[in-house]
């Protein structure tokens, strides 16, 4: 094979090989997905960021609601400045189509007192619809539900 055309397959090779994170490819649902739990947990607001769409609609477990991914992302950066939570979230199920994609989440929301002993602990499912847009998997409904039943 010329050295031209090694290159050539070399710089495919790269660029397949830089498109993916751990098998999944940067723009599959299962890498957005993960990137955007992964960001609540670790209070990356750049991280969530990316994740959500511009006409993201946002619905808490009292049933209030916020409309944009201005507010959403603000919202966002008012809770990730409190230390004293942590949210553990467990993917229950999930469903992809070519333009749409849902995950059922079930997480633990877990405060503390600054003493470092738990003030609370709550369960809520979390269902999350994406969309597939121009630049990818993009998050356009993220609904809370508290769990109250043991």
């Amino acid at each position: 094979m010329p050295i031209q055309m090694k290159n050539i397959v070399i710089i495919i090779i790269a660029c397949l090989f830089t498109t993916t994170v751990h098998g999944q490819s940067k723009y599959s649902f299962a890498g957005v997905l993960s990137k955007h739990l992964n960001a609540i947990t670790h209070k990356d607001l750049a991280g969530i960021e990316a994740t959500v769409g511009d006409s993201v609609l946002l619905i808490f477990p009292d049933g209030s609601v916020l409309k944009s991914k201005a507010k959403f992302v603000d919202m966002h950066k008012d809770w990730f400045k409190d230390s004293l939570w942590t949210m553990s979230p467990k993917i229950l199920n999930t469903k992809e189509t070519a333009t749409l994609a849902y995950a059922n989440v079930k997480y633990e929301d877990t405060t503390r007192k600054h003493d470092g002993s738990i003030a609370s602990v709550s369960h809520t499912f979390l269902l999350l619809i994406f969309e597939k847009q121009k630049d990818g998997w993009k998050l356009i409904h993220d609904q809370n539900t508290k769990i109250t039943a043991p």
